[in-house]
C-alpha cells in the first residue's frame, strides 16, 4: 500500500436541493427531537423558541466518493454518483 500524503483527496459530499418549513419541536416526532436535542431539559418556554427544519428534497441526491476508497476517489467518474429524492420520504411525524 502507498502512502502519499501529499496528494490532497476530497471529502465525501451528498449535495441536494429542496423545501425546507419551519417546525415547532412540540410537532417533531419524539425521535427525532431526541437525536436533535440530545436530551437537553428545557422548560415550556424555552421550548417555544426552539424550530427545527423539515427539508423536503427534489431532483437527486448527487454525490461524490461516497462508497468509493480513497484511490477511488482519483477517478471522477467512479467517485459520482445520482440518485432520485423520494419527495414523500419524511423523517418527521
Amino acid at each position: 500500500m502507498w502512502f502519499l500524503p501529499w496528494i490532497r483527496i476530497p471529502a465525501a459530499t451528498i449535495t441536494f436541493s429542496g423545501v425546507a418549513e419551519p417546525v415547532p419541536v412540540a410537532d417533531l416526532a419524539p425521535d427525532v427531537a431526541n437525536v436533535l436535542l440530545h436530551g437537553l431539559e428545557f422548560t415550556d418556554e424555552e421550548a417555544q423558541s426552539i424550530t427545527g427544519f423539515a427539508v423536503r428534497p427534489r431532483g437527486d441526491f448527487v454525490t461524490y466518493g461516497v462508497g468509493v476508497s480513497a484511490m477511488g476517489m482519483r477517478d471522477t467518474e467512479l467517485a459520482r454518483g445520482r440518485v432520485a429524492a423520494e419527495p414523500e420520504a419524511s423523517v418527521f411525524a
